[in-house]
């Protein structure tokens, strides 16, 4: 439920925005619509996630002959 409400509310936020801005096609609003319905589907859902890298240091020994 709570990812439906959210692309529901960016979507109309993006439709309003979009259609403030001037003419544009019905094909542009869907389409700007479902980009942000897959994109906060992934950020929902917990697919996308913060990277954390953690940095190692080997010291590998080298015998000089």
């Amino acid at each position: 439920m709570r990812l439906a409400f959210v692309v529901s509310v960016l979507a109309a936020i993006v439709a309003v925005t979009l259609s403030a801005a001037g003419d544009v096609s019905p094909a542009v609003l869907v389409s700007a619509v479902m980009v942000i319905g897959f994109v906060a589907s992934w950020v929902q859902t917990g697919r996308v996630a913060r990277v954390h890298h953690e940095h190692q240091v080997v010291v590998i020994p080298v015998r000089r002959t």
